[in-house]
């Protein structure tokens, strides 16, 4: 056990564990007695369930999917903060959450003692006319990428768990050097060092921190592509009208590329060469690519069978035009389950998650197109739209434990023509 400062930030799918909500990001680092910033350590979290709203936090399920749970790496958050008083801002919030998931995972959760930088800022800068951390770092002048550059760590986005702790450890060092006569701070060490903490083992080495690539999976039809239909669209910028000529053009541009399900450096110059002479937007490049996949696809049902061969294009061939080939492939099977390239008229279709459009808008149109909306998951369900394939969500279990297809917002609709 050590004596000093650990200061925490958690990101999660909600404000209230008592509702159910849970970790999705831990950020924690140690601060010594003379506030010198060390062990920095973060992870995602699989929060074994949806992962709120992304919009916020920045996290979708396919990020959490593959990172370890809270109970997995419990011991290593122990193990840091054990022996120290706990700081945040606002650390009454992340304090919830660390006792109802210690206690979720089976610890016998201590007398937390805890400094709140928000609360120290509302008492030693009360002229300021907000105390959000975003205000207090730029009070003291303080910059999440010089920080971390200055600790020679990957830099980190504010607003990402261990981005806030790094800026939270520097503001308590600027609270510090404003109250440095006060008994305050060496009355919480005093405090959390007499503690008794709960016995953990060694922490685990199963991490996973933002921008980290998942498990790999879908096909591998020979080696990998260094490119991909999505790169012309990064490349070309454009925003003009078309014409059926144009596209028909371009098309047949992109049937002679990818015959070989390779696009090398030389071909993508090629075709971003002309898209910019056809002035193909990136919405008009998007659709013809999607397209090409849409006749993949197609050919593959022709015979009234889809291959694991047939199956396996169609995963590289969606991966070339920049989408994950593993929820395509899942779409595919249904699709192919189904009898055909569309549900049959009258299917079920449940939505879960956080879509980009109105959830509202999309049950018009699925009952515009002759599907029906339902609100839970059935035996008798079809389909299963999530925001996010890899969602935890109490729906996206119970279909896959009935074997019912859970695909991703994009994919659900273009499945169904909508």
């Amino acid at each position: 056990m050590r004596r000093g400062y650990a200061v925490l930030d958690f990101e999660t799918t909600g404000f209230s564990p008592k509702c159910g909500d849970r970790v999705l990001e831990i950020g924690a680092s140690y601060l010594s007695p003379e506030l010198a910033l060390s062990d920095c350590f973060e992870t995602l979290v699989n929060p074994m369930r949806d992962v709120g709203p992304t919009r916020i936090h920045g996290i979708t399920a396919s990020d959490v999917y593959d990172a370890p749970t809270f109970e997995e790496v419990a011991p290593q958050l122990l193990d840091l903060i054990e022996g120290c008083v706990l700081v945040g801002h606002n650390i009454s919030f992340d304090l919830r959450f660390l006792e109802a998931e210690l206690t979720r995972a089976g610890y016998i959760v201590p007398e937390f003692v805890a400094i709140d930088t928000m609360k120290l800022s509302r008492r030693l800068l009360p002229d300021m006319p907000s105390h959000k951390l975003a205000d207090v770092a730029e009070r003291f002048e303080l910059s999440v990428g010089e920080l971390c550059r200055s600790l020679s760590i990957d830099e980190h986005a504010a607003h990402s768990a261990l981005g806030d702790v790094i800026v939270t450890a520097f503001a308590l060092g600027g609270f510090v050097g404003m109250a440095s006569e006060s008994k305050y701070w060496i009355n919480a060490l005093d405090q959390a060092a007499a503690l008794s903490w709960p016995a953990h083992a060694l922490g685990c080495q199963k991490l996973k921190v933002r921008g980290q690539g998942g498990i790999a999976g879908g096909a591998q039809a020979g080696p990998p592509s260094p490119y991909s239909l999505a790169d012309v669209i990064t490349a070309s910028h454009q925003s003009y009208a078309v014409s059926n000529g144009d596209v028909a053009q371009y098309s047949q541009m992109i049937d002679s590329v990818l015959d070989d399900r390779v696009v090398d450096e030389h071909e993508l110059a090629e075709l971003v060469a002309r898209a910019r002479e056809l002035n193909l937007d990136s919405s008009r490049l998007d659709a013809i690519h999607r397209g090409y996949l849409d006749g993949v696809i197609e050919r593959a049902w022709n015979d009234g069978i889809l291959t694991n061969a047939e199956l396996e294009d169609i995963g590289k061939v969606a991966e070339l035009v920049g989408l994950d080939p593993q929820t395509v492939m899942v779409a595919a099977k249904a699709q192919a389950d189904s009898g055909g390239p569309a549900l049959p008229v009258g299917s079920i279709i449940v939505l879960t998650g956080d879509m980009t459009k109105p959830r509202a808008e999309i049950e018009a149109a699925l009952i515009a197109h002759g599907f029906l909306p339902g609100k839970g998951v059935t035996k008798k369900t079809a389909l299963v739209i999530a925001a996010d394939d890899k969602t935890m969500s109490s729906k996206a279990k119970k279909a896959r434990q009935y074997n019912i297809p859970v695909v991703s917002e994009t994919e659900g609709l273009q499945l169904l023509g909508l």
